[in-house]
Protein backbone atom coordinates (compact mmCIF):
# COMPACT_ATOMS: atom_id res chain seq x y z
CA UNK A 1 0.00 0.00 0.00
CA UNK A 2 3.09 2.55 0.92
CA UNK A 3 4.57 1.56 -1.96
CA UNK A 4 1.40 1.90 -4.66
CA UNK A 5 1.01 5.91 -2.49
CA UNK A 6 4.61 6.72 -3.20
CA UNK A 7 4.36 6.02 -6.60
CA UNK A 8 0.86 7.87 -6.97
CA UNK A 9 2.42 10.98 -5.41
CA UNK A 10 5.13 10.65 -7.80
CA UNK A 11 2.93 10.74 -10.98
CA UNK A 12 1.01 13.53 -9.65
CA UNK A 13 3.97 15.77 -9.16
CA UNK A 14 6.15 14.63 -12.00
CA UNK A 15 3.23 13.04 -14.20
CA UNK A 16 5.91 12.73 -17.26
CA UNK A 17 7.13 9.86 -14.97
CA UNK A 18 4.99 7.14 -16.72
CA UNK A 19 6.67 8.56 -20.01
CA UNK A 20 10.04 8.23 -18.98
CA UNK A 21 9.19 4.88 -17.61
CA UNK A 22 7.49 4.24 -20.97
CA UNK A 23 10.43 4.48 -23.06
CA UNK A 24 13.17 3.25 -20.91
CA UNK A 25 11.13 -0.03 -20.66
CA UNK A 26 10.97 -0.24 -24.48
CA UNK A 27 14.49 0.48 -24.71
CA UNK A 28 15.88 -2.10 -22.41
CA UNK A 29 13.49 -4.96 -23.77
CA UNK A 30 14.43 -4.08 -27.20
CA UNK A 31 18.51 -3.85 -26.06
CA UNK A 32 17.93 -7.15 -24.92
CA UNK A 33 15.66 -9.11 -26.69
CA UNK A 34 16.79 -8.00 -30.06
CA UNK A 35 19.82 -9.82 -31.21
CA UNK A 36 21.04 -6.83 -32.75
CA UNK A 37 24.88 -7.17 -32.15
CA UNK A 38 24.84 -10.78 -34.22
CA UNK A 39 23.10 -9.16 -37.26
CA UNK A 40 25.81 -8.04 -40.09
CA UNK A 41 23.05 -6.11 -41.53
CA UNK A 42 19.58 -4.33 -41.26
CA UNK A 43 19.59 -2.54 -44.70
CA UNK A 44 22.34 -1.06 -47.07
CA UNK A 45 21.62 2.61 -44.99
CA UNK A 46 23.56 1.29 -42.64
CA UNK A 47 26.96 0.95 -43.85
CA UNK A 48 26.34 4.35 -46.27
CA UNK A 49 25.33 6.37 -43.05
CA UNK A 50 28.49 4.46 -41.19
CA UNK A 51 30.34 5.36 -43.95
CA UNK A 52 29.75 9.10 -44.28
CA UNK A 53 30.05 9.13 -40.57
CA UNK A 54 33.86 7.91 -40.97
CA UNK A 55 34.59 10.04 -43.94
CA UNK A 56 33.81 13.09 -41.68
CA UNK A 57 36.01 12.27 -39.09
CA UNK A 58 38.61 12.31 -41.48
CA UNK A 59 38.22 15.39 -42.38
CA UNK A 60 35.76 15.45 -45.86
CA UNK A 61 33.02 17.70 -46.26
CA UNK A 62 29.27 16.09 -46.33
CA UNK A 63 29.04 18.38 -49.32
CA UNK A 64 30.98 19.07 -52.07
CA UNK A 65 33.11 16.37 -51.37
CA UNK A 66 30.97 13.88 -51.44
CA UNK A 67 27.42 12.54 -53.58
CA UNK A 68 25.10 13.62 -50.23
CA UNK A 69 21.20 13.38 -50.92
CA UNK A 70 20.45 13.67 -46.96
CA UNK A 71 20.87 16.41 -44.21
CA UNK A 72 23.64 16.25 -41.67
CA UNK A 73 22.51 16.15 -38.35
CA UNK A 74 22.70 12.53 -38.02
CA UNK A 75 25.56 12.17 -39.69
CA UNK A 76 27.57 14.86 -37.37
CA UNK A 77 25.88 13.32 -34.30
CA UNK A 78 26.80 9.82 -35.28
CA UNK A 79 30.13 11.14 -35.52
CA UNK A 80 30.40 12.12 -31.93
CA UNK A 81 28.59 8.89 -30.74
CA UNK A 82 31.44 6.85 -32.81
CA UNK A 83 34.20 8.59 -30.84
CA UNK A 84 32.75 7.77 -28.03
CA UNK A 85 31.36 4.64 -27.89
CA UNK A 86 33.84 3.02 -30.22
CA UNK A 87 33.34 2.64 -34.31
CA UNK A 88 31.25 -0.61 -34.10
CA UNK A 89 27.65 -1.00 -36.52
CA UNK A 90 26.57 -2.38 -33.07
CA UNK A 91 27.28 1.09 -30.97
CA UNK A 92 25.75 3.10 -33.75
CA UNK A 93 22.53 0.81 -33.61
CA UNK A 94 22.24 2.09 -29.71
CA UNK A 95 22.08 5.38 -30.82
CA UNK A 96 18.97 4.92 -33.19
CA UNK A 97 17.01 2.82 -29.83
CA UNK A 98 17.91 6.49 -27.95
CA UNK A 99 15.90 8.03 -30.14
CA UNK A 100 13.25 5.62 -30.40
CA UNK A 101 13.02 5.72 -26.62
CA UNK A 102 12.07 9.15 -27.29
CA UNK A 103 9.61 8.77 -29.82
CA UNK A 104 7.47 6.20 -26.82
CA UNK A 105 7.98 9.02 -24.67
CA UNK A 106 6.77 11.74 -27.03
CA UNK A 107 3.69 9.45 -27.68
CA UNK A 108 3.04 8.23 -24.37
CA UNK A 109 2.57 12.07 -23.06
CA UNK A 110 0.96 13.96 -25.46
CA UNK A 111 -1.74 11.24 -25.47
CA UNK A 112 -1.48 11.30 -21.24
CA UNK A 113 -2.21 15.07 -21.86
CA UNK A 114 -5.36 14.74 -23.81
CA UNK A 115 -6.77 11.72 -22.19
CA UNK A 116 -5.47 9.50 -19.06
CA UNK A 117 -2.44 7.20 -18.10
CA UNK A 118 -4.68 4.46 -19.25
CA UNK A 119 -5.20 6.18 -22.92
CA UNK A 120 -1.08 6.62 -23.16
CA UNK A 121 -0.12 2.53 -22.39
CA UNK A 122 -2.68 1.97 -25.30
CA UNK A 123 -1.03 4.43 -27.33
CA UNK A 124 2.52 2.71 -26.31
CA UNK A 125 1.35 -0.61 -26.90
CA UNK A 126 -0.11 -0.10 -30.46
CA UNK A 127 3.26 1.62 -31.44
CA UNK A 128 5.15 -1.24 -30.34
CA UNK A 129 2.65 -3.41 -32.15
CA UNK A 130 4.20 -1.69 -35.59
CA UNK A 131 5.10 -3.63 -37.94
CA UNK A 132 8.53 -1.53 -38.67
CA UNK A 133 9.30 -0.34 -34.94
CA UNK A 134 10.99 -3.29 -33.59
CA UNK A 135 13.76 -3.32 -36.21
CA UNK A 136 13.86 0.15 -36.75
CA UNK A 137 14.60 1.22 -33.77
CA UNK A 138 17.88 -0.53 -34.03
CA UNK A 139 18.71 0.40 -37.78
CA UNK A 140 21.40 2.47 -38.15
CA UNK A 141 18.97 4.99 -40.37
CA UNK A 142 18.00 8.37 -40.10
CA UNK A 143 14.39 8.09 -40.77
CA UNK A 144 13.15 6.94 -36.98
CA UNK A 145 15.72 9.48 -35.94
CA UNK A 146 13.84 11.97 -37.99
CA UNK A 147 9.64 11.04 -36.98
CA UNK A 148 10.80 10.97 -33.22
CA UNK A 149 12.26 14.67 -33.24
CA UNK A 150 8.95 15.63 -34.94
CA UNK A 151 6.97 13.82 -32.57
CA UNK A 152 9.45 15.56 -29.59
CA UNK A 153 8.13 18.51 -31.54
CA UNK A 154 4.71 17.67 -31.19
CA UNK A 155 4.56 16.95 -27.97
CA UNK A 156 5.74 19.94 -26.94
CA UNK A 157 3.24 21.79 -28.84
CA UNK A 158 0.67 19.71 -26.48
CA UNK A 159 2.82 20.75 -23.40
CA UNK A 160 2.14 24.49 -24.94
CA UNK A 161 -1.30 23.82 -25.08
CA UNK A 162 -1.82 23.21 -21.67
CA UNK A 163 0.81 25.30 -20.24
CA UNK A 164 0.66 28.43 -22.25
CA UNK A 165 4.29 29.41 -22.08
CA UNK A 166 5.81 30.39 -25.07
CA UNK A 167 8.93 28.54 -24.01
CA UNK A 168 6.84 25.52 -25.29
CA UNK A 169 6.52 26.76 -28.80
CA UNK A 170 10.53 27.78 -29.26
CA UNK A 171 11.47 24.34 -27.74
CA UNK A 172 8.78 22.34 -30.51
CA UNK A 173 10.38 24.70 -33.12
CA UNK A 174 13.91 23.96 -32.51
CA UNK A 175 12.69 20.24 -32.23
CA UNK A 176 11.06 20.23 -35.60
CA UNK A 177 14.13 22.52 -37.29
CA UNK A 178 16.28 19.41 -35.89
CA UNK A 179 13.89 17.12 -37.64
CA UNK A 180 14.04 18.65 -40.90
CA UNK A 181 18.14 18.69 -40.28
CA UNK A 182 17.86 14.80 -40.26
CA UNK A 183 15.69 13.94 -42.85
CA UNK A 184 13.55 16.12 -45.01
CA UNK A 185 10.66 13.95 -45.03
CA UNK A 186 8.70 15.33 -42.57
CA UNK A 187 8.75 18.39 -44.24
CA UNK A 188 4.74 17.99 -44.59
CA UNK A 189 4.16 18.27 -41.19
CA UNK A 190 5.19 22.27 -41.16
CA UNK A 191 2.01 23.58 -42.70
CA UNK A 192 -0.26 20.67 -40.71
CA UNK A 193 1.04 22.10 -37.67
CA UNK A 194 1.14 25.63 -37.96
CA UNK A 195 -2.48 25.63 -39.35
CA UNK A 196 -3.12 23.86 -36.07
CA UNK A 197 -1.96 25.81 -34.20
CA UNK A 198 -4.20 28.91 -35.79
CA UNK A 199 -7.38 26.77 -35.49
CA UNK A 200 -6.53 26.27 -31.64
CA UNK A 201 -5.96 30.08 -31.00
CA UNK A 202 -8.38 32.73 -29.72
CA UNK A 203 -9.06 36.20 -30.22
CA UNK A 204 -7.31 38.75 -32.11
CA UNK A 205 -3.31 37.43 -32.36
CA UNK A 206 -3.99 34.17 -33.17
CA UNK A 207 -1.70 33.64 -35.73
CA UNK A 208 0.75 34.76 -32.80
CA UNK A 209 1.75 31.43 -31.89
CA UNK A 210 1.85 29.80 -35.09
CA UNK A 211 3.88 32.87 -36.75
CA UNK A 212 6.77 32.11 -33.57
CA UNK A 213 6.84 28.71 -34.05
CA UNK A 214 7.22 28.59 -37.78
CA UNK A 215 9.76 31.15 -37.50
CA UNK A 216 12.04 28.88 -34.81
CA UNK A 217 11.41 25.92 -37.01
CA UNK A 218 12.91 27.17 -39.98
CA UNK A 219 15.39 29.26 -38.41
CA UNK A 220 16.60 26.30 -36.51
CA UNK A 221 16.61 24.06 -39.25
CA UNK A 222 18.43 26.80 -41.63
CA UNK A 223 20.96 27.12 -39.10
CA UNK A 224 21.62 23.69 -39.03
CA UNK A 225 22.25 23.30 -42.58
CA UNK A 226 24.09 25.75 -43.10
CA UNK A 227 26.48 25.53 -39.87
CA UNK A 228 27.04 22.03 -40.34
CA UNK A 229 26.60 21.40 -44.10
CA UNK A 230 27.53 24.53 -45.85
CA UNK A 231 25.95 27.02 -48.84
CA UNK A 232 27.11 23.59 -50.81
CA UNK A 233 23.93 21.43 -48.31
CA UNK A 234 20.70 22.77 -50.65
CA UNK A 235 20.80 21.95 -54.09
CA UNK A 236 22.51 18.41 -53.07
CA UNK A 237 19.67 17.72 -50.83
CA UNK A 238 16.73 18.67 -53.39
CA UNK A 239 17.66 17.99 -56.45
CA UNK A 240 18.54 14.03 -55.88
CA UNK A 241 14.72 14.17 -54.81
CA UNK A 242 13.11 15.62 -57.47
CA UNK A 243 14.69 13.58 -59.95
CA UNK A 244 13.76 10.73 -57.85
CA UNK A 245 9.76 11.46 -58.72
CA UNK A 246 10.01 11.11 -62.15
CA UNK A 247 13.27 8.23 -62.48
CA UNK A 248 11.96 5.57 -64.65
CA UNK A 249 13.83 2.98 -61.96
CA UNK A 250 11.94 4.55 -58.83
CA UNK A 251 8.71 4.17 -60.31
CA UNK A 252 7.96 0.72 -58.66
CA UNK A 253 8.87 2.20 -55.84
CA UNK A 254 6.08 4.51 -55.84
CA UNK A 255 2.22 4.20 -54.73
CA UNK A 256 2.86 0.16 -54.80
CA UNK A 257 5.35 0.73 -52.42
CA UNK A 258 3.13 2.18 -49.92
CA UNK A 259 0.38 -0.34 -50.70
CA UNK A 260 3.43 -3.16 -49.51
CA UNK A 261 4.10 -1.46 -46.43
CA UNK A 262 0.04 -0.56 -45.19
CA UNK A 263 -0.41 -4.39 -45.86
CA UNK A 264 2.15 -5.05 -43.82
CA UNK A 265 0.51 -2.52 -41.24
CA UNK A 266 -2.94 -3.56 -41.77
CA UNK A 267 -3.80 -4.22 -38.06
CA UNK A 268 -3.00 -0.68 -36.77
CA UNK A 269 -4.53 0.54 -40.33
CA UNK A 270 -7.77 -0.92 -39.48
CA UNK A 271 -7.90 0.59 -36.07
CA UNK A 272 -6.71 3.80 -36.74
CA UNK A 273 -9.62 4.83 -39.30
CA UNK A 274 -12.64 4.07 -36.92
CA UNK A 275 -10.36 5.84 -33.90
CA UNK A 276 -9.85 9.09 -36.70
CA UNK A 277 -13.98 8.69 -36.90
CA UNK A 278 -14.84 8.84 -33.26
CA UNK A 279 -11.89 11.86 -32.72
CA UNK A 280 -14.18 13.75 -35.31
CA UNK A 281 -17.65 12.64 -34.10
CA UNK A 282 -16.83 13.94 -30.38
CA UNK A 283 -14.95 16.92 -31.90
CA UNK A 284 -11.85 16.27 -29.83
CA UNK A 285 -10.04 19.28 -31.26
CA UNK A 286 -6.73 18.82 -30.44
CA UNK A 287 -6.70 15.46 -31.35
CA UNK A 288 -7.84 16.30 -34.86
CA UNK A 289 -4.12 16.85 -35.47
CA UNK A 290 -3.52 12.98 -35.74
CA UNK A 291 -6.02 12.41 -38.95
CA UNK A 292 -4.75 15.73 -40.40
CA UNK A 293 -1.46 14.47 -39.73
CA UNK A 294 -2.13 11.12 -41.27
CA UNK A 295 -3.92 12.60 -44.07
CA UNK A 296 -1.29 14.44 -45.19
CA UNK A 297 1.16 12.23 -45.07
CA UNK A 298 -0.60 9.93 -47.67
CA UNK A 299 -1.56 12.16 -49.49
CA UNK A 300 2.75 13.52 -49.97
CA UNK A 301 2.92 9.75 -50.00
CA UNK A 302 1.24 9.17 -53.05
CA UNK A 303 2.56 11.85 -55.38
CA UNK A 304 6.85 10.57 -54.20
CA UNK A 305 8.83 8.17 -55.39
CA UNK A 306 10.56 5.89 -53.90
CA UNK A 307 8.31 4.90 -51.02
CA UNK A 308 10.18 2.66 -48.55
CA UNK A 309 9.09 1.20 -45.46
CA UNK A 310 10.64 3.74 -43.22
CA UNK A 311 8.04 6.38 -44.81
CA UNK A 312 5.57 4.03 -43.17
CA UNK A 313 6.30 5.68 -39.84
CA UNK A 314 4.75 9.07 -40.78
CA UNK A 315 1.33 7.19 -41.07
CA UNK A 316 2.11 4.17 -38.27
CA UNK A 317 2.68 7.22 -35.41
CA UNK A 318 -0.46 9.30 -36.19
CA UNK A 319 -2.01 6.39 -35.73
CA UNK A 320 -1.33 5.45 -32.30
CA UNK A 321 -2.70 8.10 -29.71
CA UNK A 322 -5.90 8.37 -31.82
CA UNK A 323 -6.27 4.52 -31.13
CA UNK A 324 -5.07 4.84 -27.35
CA UNK A 325 -7.78 7.43 -26.49
CA UNK A 326 -10.43 6.05 -28.50
CA UNK A 327 -10.30 2.54 -26.92
CA UNK A 328 -9.50 3.96 -23.68
CA UNK A 329 -12.62 6.28 -23.30
CA UNK A 330 -14.84 3.93 -24.98
CA UNK A 331 -13.33 1.41 -22.31
CA UNK A 332 -13.75 3.12 -18.96
CA UNK A 333 -16.11 5.87 -19.79
CA UNK A 334 -20.17 5.63 -19.87
CA UNK A 335 -20.94 3.88 -23.95
CA UNK A 336 -22.94 0.98 -25.06
CA UNK A 337 -22.12 -2.39 -23.31
CA UNK A 338 -21.42 -4.16 -26.72
CA UNK A 339 -19.03 -0.97 -27.47
CA UNK A 340 -17.20 -1.06 -24.25
CA UNK A 341 -17.23 -5.30 -24.63
CA UNK A 342 -15.69 -4.50 -28.16
CA UNK A 343 -13.12 -1.77 -27.16
CA UNK A 344 -11.97 -4.08 -24.68
CA UNK A 345 -11.32 -7.10 -27.07
CA UNK A 346 -9.74 -4.71 -29.39
CA UNK A 347 -6.79 -3.32 -26.96
CA UNK A 348 -6.40 -6.59 -25.71
CA UNK A 349 -5.53 -7.56 -29.27
CA UNK A 350 -3.36 -4.04 -29.41
CA UNK A 351 -1.32 -5.76 -26.26
CA UNK A 352 -1.16 -9.23 -27.24
CA UNK A 353 0.01 -8.19 -30.75
CA UNK A 354 3.09 -5.80 -29.19
CA UNK A 355 3.87 -8.26 -26.76
CA UNK A 356 4.13 -11.38 -30.02
CA UNK A 357 6.32 -8.32 -32.06
CA UNK A 358 8.68 -7.81 -29.59
CA UNK A 359 8.91 -11.65 -28.23
CA UNK A 360 8.74 -13.38 -31.55
CA UNK A 361 11.63 -11.24 -32.80
CA UNK A 362 13.86 -14.10 -35.28
CA UNK A 363 16.93 -15.11 -33.45
CA UNK A 364 20.00 -14.19 -36.48
CA UNK A 365 22.89 -16.12 -36.14
CA UNK A 366 25.99 -14.71 -36.91
CA UNK A 367 26.51 -14.66 -40.48
CA UNK A 368 30.09 -16.01 -40.83
CA UNK A 369 30.04 -15.54 -44.98
CA UNK A 370 30.16 -11.86 -44.82
CA UNK A 371 32.40 -11.77 -41.87
CA UNK A 372 34.81 -13.71 -44.30
CA UNK A 373 34.37 -11.11 -47.07
CA UNK A 374 35.27 -8.37 -44.59
CA UNK A 375 38.21 -10.51 -43.32
CA UNK A 376 39.52 -10.80 -47.13
CA UNK A 377 39.08 -6.61 -46.97
CA UNK A 378 41.03 -6.01 -44.02
CA UNK A 379 44.17 -8.37 -45.15
CA UNK A 380 44.22 -6.66 -48.31
CA UNK A 381 44.52 -2.63 -46.92
CA UNK A 382 47.87 -2.50 -45.43
CA UNK A 383 48.48 1.13 -44.53
CA UNK A 384 46.54 2.88 -47.02
CA UNK A 385 42.94 1.42 -45.56
CA UNK A 386 40.66 2.67 -48.38
CA UNK A 387 38.46 0.53 -49.72
CA UNK A 388 35.32 0.54 -51.48
CA UNK A 389 32.33 -2.17 -51.70
CA UNK A 390 29.35 -2.23 -53.59
CA UNK A 391 27.42 -2.71 -50.56
CA UNK A 392 29.08 0.12 -47.75
CA UNK A 393 28.99 -2.11 -44.70
CA UNK A 394 32.02 -4.08 -45.81
CA UNK A 395 34.39 -1.15 -46.08
CA UNK A 396 32.93 -0.02 -42.84
CA UNK A 397 33.60 -3.05 -41.03
CA UNK A 398 37.05 -3.62 -42.41
CA UNK A 399 37.92 -0.46 -40.70
CA UNK A 400 37.90 1.76 -44.06
CA UNK A 401 36.85 4.45 -46.08
CA UNK A 402 35.39 4.95 -49.07
CA UNK A 403 36.67 7.20 -51.86
CA UNK A 404 34.26 10.22 -50.98
CA UNK A 405 33.21 10.45 -54.31
CA UNK A 406 31.69 6.97 -54.34
CA UNK A 407 30.53 6.71 -50.02
CA UNK A 408 27.12 6.61 -51.50
CA UNK A 409 25.82 4.22 -53.74
CA UNK A 410 22.53 3.52 -53.59
CA UNK A 411 19.43 2.87 -55.35
CA UNK A 412 18.49 6.55 -55.49
CA UNK A 413 21.51 7.71 -56.63
CA UNK A 414 22.01 5.07 -59.62
CA UNK A 415 18.63 6.17 -60.98
CA UNK A 416 19.15 9.91 -60.36
CA UNK A 417 22.74 10.87 -60.72
CA UNK A 418 23.77 10.66 -64.41
CA UNK A 419 26.92 11.17 -63.62
CA UNK A 420 27.99 8.42 -61.88
CA UNK A 421 29.29 6.43 -64.53
CA UNK A 422 31.59 8.52 -65.38
CA UNK A 423 32.10 9.47 -61.50
CA UNK A 424 33.51 5.78 -60.72
CA UNK A 425 36.03 5.83 -63.69
CA UNK A 426 37.19 9.39 -62.55
CA UNK A 427 38.22 7.87 -58.84
CA UNK A 428 39.65 4.84 -60.78
CA UNK A 429 41.89 6.88 -62.71
CA UNK A 430 42.62 8.89 -60.48
CA UNK A 431 43.24 7.23 -57.00
CA UNK A 432 41.61 3.92 -57.03
CA UNK A 433 40.71 1.92 -53.57
CA UNK A 434 43.39 -0.53 -52.54
CA UNK A 435 40.73 -3.23 -51.91
CA UNK A 436 36.84 -3.53 -53.56
CA UNK A 437 34.32 -5.74 -52.36
CA UNK A 438 31.88 -6.45 -55.29
CA UNK A 439 28.66 -7.75 -55.46
CA UNK A 440 25.50 -7.44 -56.92
CA UNK A 441 24.31 -3.54 -56.71
CA UNK A 442 21.88 -1.39 -58.37
CA UNK A 443 21.32 0.10 -61.34
CA UNK A 444 24.30 -1.04 -63.31
CA UNK A 445 26.45 0.27 -60.54
CA UNK A 446 28.07 -3.06 -60.49
CA UNK A 447 28.52 -3.12 -64.20
CA UNK A 448 30.18 0.57 -63.96
CA UNK A 449 32.67 -0.61 -61.04
CA UNK A 450 34.09 -3.51 -63.10
CA UNK A 451 34.78 -1.33 -66.50
CA UNK A 452 36.82 1.28 -64.46
CA UNK A 453 38.58 -1.95 -62.61
CA UNK A 454 39.38 -3.43 -65.73
CA UNK A 455 42.70 -5.58 -65.40
CA UNK A 456 43.88 -3.60 -62.67
CA UNK A 457 42.67 -5.60 -59.88
CA UNK A 458 43.04 -9.44 -58.52
CA UNK A 459 40.10 -11.49 -57.44
CA UNK A 460 41.88 -12.30 -54.00
CA UNK A 461 38.48 -13.92 -52.25
CA UNK A 462 35.19 -15.37 -53.39
CA UNK A 463 32.15 -16.17 -50.76
CA UNK A 464 29.85 -18.77 -52.28
CA UNK A 465 27.40 -17.25 -50.09
CA UNK A 466 27.54 -13.89 -48.96
CA UNK A 467 25.49 -13.05 -52.39
CA UNK A 468 28.72 -13.91 -54.01
CA UNK A 469 30.43 -11.35 -53.28
CA UNK A 470 34.18 -11.22 -54.60
CA UNK A 471 37.46 -9.30 -52.87
CA UNK A 472 39.65 -7.64 -55.38
CA UNK A 473 42.67 -6.37 -54.59
CA UNK A 474 44.55 -3.84 -56.68
CA UNK A 475 47.97 -5.43 -59.03
CA UNK A 476 50.44 -2.68 -57.49
CA UNK A 477 49.12 -3.11 -54.13
CA UNK A 478 47.96 -6.32 -53.38
CA UNK A 479 49.70 -7.65 -50.19
CA UNK A 480 50.64 -11.23 -51.57
CA UNK A 481 51.95 -12.44 -48.24
CA UNK A 482 49.04 -11.26 -46.41
CA UNK A 483 46.66 -14.08 -45.37
CA UNK A 484 43.48 -14.35 -47.12
CA UNK A 485 40.44 -16.47 -46.05
CA UNK A 486 40.57 -19.80 -48.20
CA UNK A 487 37.30 -19.76 -50.24
CA UNK A 488 34.67 -22.16 -49.30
Amino acid sequence: MQRGAAITRLMQRWPATAAVAAAAVYAATMATALPYRRVFEFDTDEGINAGKARLLDHGYALYGQLWNDQPPLFTHLLRRWFDVFGWEVASGRLLVLLFAAGLVFAVYDLTRLESSHRAALLATAALAASAYLPRLSLSLMIGLPAVALATLAVWALFRWRHDARDAWLVASGVLFGASLATKLFTAFLLPVLALWLIALAHGSARWRPAALWVAVALLAAAGLLLALGGLDALPQLLSPHAAGRVAPMLQRFDAEGLLVTARAEWPLTLLAGPAFAWLIWQRRSALLLFPAWALTAFVALLGHAPVWYHHQLLLTVPYCPAIGVCLAELMWRPAPRAMRRAATALAGAVVALAALRLALIPERPADDARDAIVAALRAQLGARRVALGADPIYAFRAGAVAPPQLAVLSTKRAATDPDLPATIAAVFAADAPVAVALGPAPGGIDAALRRAMADRYTAVFTSAEGNGVTVFARRDRAAASAPTPAAP
